[in-house]
């Protein structure tokens, strides 16, 4: 049984990416059980991204993960979601069982270790697993750089529910599905049709948004398309803003 994990990495120098989060994210999945060589990383750059892709490339080295070209383009979320279905064609379809994220997103499955959950999915002739974000934040709500040095669950230990109840967005995700079915943008749905979706509480997504580089993120964002003629939900920004003052979340 062989399962593949994708990402991306943006790169530029304008995305204030935190390499510290990329290395807890790669060993969160090595841990569950994903080999290196099956981590799918694509790195995305458009200006000023060579000193960012030298310290990317350092980083696979490190953990014997697959060297990926940087896609030399500005990022938006359709481009995105159309190389991933690209890859999944073609790199993906060799896997049996496919997780795709974003690199702040650290999928757990309760009692089940990854393998387990696999095993209970195929038994019970499911396509898909769902589940929930859980927004892991500072116990002080500081919005803090991340830490290389010390588990990142014990660095953000409060647990809350800010994508759903203050962002107002969608918090329900797709957590692992075949490598045969289609999640739809943002992975909060299977849109192949007939697909057998087991739903679960117990499966987690730890959500490492609430970092430092939010602001900057979010005004990033406000000028990315999501689908052809439309950007980021308005709503969704100015919840987030919101409840950000300085360093601080207020909730």
């Amino acid at each position: 049984m062989k399962i593949g994990l994708f990402t991306y990495v943006h790169l530029d120098e304008n995305e204030l990416l935190d390499f510290n989060l990329l290395n807890h994210y790669i060993n969160h999945y090595i841990k569950l059980g994903i080999l290196p060589k099956n981590i799918t990383i694509i790195p995305y750059g458009y200006v000023n991204f060579e000193k960012n892709y030298i310290k990317f490339k350092d980083i696979c080295a490190l953990y014997n993960l697959p060297m990926y070209q940087l896609e030399n383009f500005p990022y938006d979320f359709v481009t995105a979601y159309n190389k991933f279905l690209e890859w999944q064609k073609t790199d993906g379809i060799k896997f049996d069982w496919l997780i795709k994220t974003d690199i702040d997103e650290f999928i757990l499955y309760g009692y089940y270790t990854l393998h387990e959950y696999i095993h209970f999915l195929i038994k019970n002739e499911f396509d898909c697993g769902g589940g929930w974000f859980v927004d892991c934040i500072d116990k002080e709500h500081k919005l803090k750089s991340v830490d290389g040095d010390i588990n990142i669950f014990d660095q953000f230990p409060k647990r809350c529910r800010i994508t759903k109840n203050i962002i107002k967005a969608c918090d329900y995700k797709i957590v692992i599905f075949k490598s045969s079915q289609i999640v739809s943008l943002g992975n909060h749905s299977c849109i192949t049709e007939n697909s057998k979706i087991h739903t679960s509480y117990s499966n987690k997504v730890y959500h490492f948004k609430w970092i430092d580089n939010i602001k900057h993120r979010i005004k990033i964002n406000k000028t990315r398309k999501i689908f052809d003629g439309f950007v980021w939900a308005p709503h969704e920004i100015s919840n987030t803003y919101s409840m950000v003052h300085a360093d601080k979340l207020i909730l």
